[in-house]
């Protein structure tokens, strides 16, 4: 009597299991979004000598608008490189759903990378918080220190600076603390333009005429001086400050516009894991050691 061969059982899902079964595979959402933060955390660490070199930029006069520029950039490059990562991964990974149309799986491989996009964003909110400090914050920082010694440029013991430019002397009797102080008052009040009231301006040309020994048109070119150099420092102030507000407003568009982006590539990229995944794309021959 001939032998049979008996073929083993074929394990069969019962289709309530696979009615149970959760629409969103999210061991596969969760091991994207990791690898991707792991992917941007790397690319992140090699940032820190762009920082450094931007830092210089902005010291040697380079302009902050264009460091934020290439910042943004940089973040950019980060978030979507990170995100097709961790989309493919997800999409290699996720399980496929019995029965399926094929238009069917790549709709669930996409959304599958953008909820990791989205687990991702919110995990990695920290994370991404420390990639903007770590490089944006050069150029907020270079563009603070700038208007910082323009404030105090007119402001606190600048002013008090000014004020004994003004006074100085050899010859004469020197101002008291209280003209000195009520000095200081009028000087704090130039405006933008470097205009002092008329009745201020005559005062202060008599007070230095009186207490340097020197001459009304000499002592009305040093006060001219003086206020000079307090419009130029409110200018500085004023210039910093719009500078500032530039690179904030350009700084968030670029990570807005990143993050956007990075929706767009974890999409792609999970479809492109899907398909690997149901062809049995085989990358062997790219990690083989031997």
């Amino acid at each position: 009597m001939a032998d049979t061969t008996v073929p083993p059982p074929v394990a069969v899902t019962p289709a309530e299991a696979i009615a149970r079964r959760p629409l969103v595979d999210w061991p596969a959402v969760f091991a994207g979004a990791v690898f991707a933060a792991a992917v941007a955390f790397l690319f992140t660490s090699f940032g820190a000598a762009i920082g450094l070199s931007l830092a210089e930029l902005l010291a040697g006069g380079g302009s902050a608008v264009w460091a934020t520029i290439a910042i943004g950039l940089w973040v950019a490059w980060v978030a979507i490189s990170s995100f097709l990562a961790g989309g493919y991964v997800t999409g290699r990974l996720r399980r496929p759903l019995a029965g399926a149309s094929q238009h069917e799986v790549e709709v669930r491989d996409g959304l599958h990378g953008l909820i990791m996009w989205g687990t991702a964003a919110l995990l990695g909110a920290m994370l991404a918080a420390s990639a903007v400090a770590g490089t944006a914050r050069v150029g907020a920082q270079a563009v603070a220190a700038a208007g910082e010694a323009a404030v105090e440029a007119i402001d606190g013991p600048a002013i008090a600076y000014l004020v004994d430019r003004l006074y100085r002397s050899t010859d004469g009797a020197g101002a008291s603390v209280a003209l000195r102080d009520e000095t200081g008052r009028i000087l704090a009040a130039v405006d933008g333009e470097g205009a002092l009231d008329p009745a201020d301006e005559a005062f202060l040309i008599e007070q230095v005429s009186a207490r340097t020994a020197i001459g009304e048109d000499e002592a009305r070119a040093r006060l001219a001086d003086v206020t000079g150099r307090l419009q130029a420092a409110a200018q500085d102030a004023a210039q910093a400050a719009d500078v500032a507000r530039r690179v904030g407003v350009l700084g968030a568009f670029m990570i807005a516009a990143s993050l956007l982006i990075g929706a767009a590539a974890a999409w792609w990229a999970a479809g492109v894991g899907g398909r690997h995944r149901d062809e049995g794309t085989d990358f062997g021959r790219w990690v083989r050691w031997r």
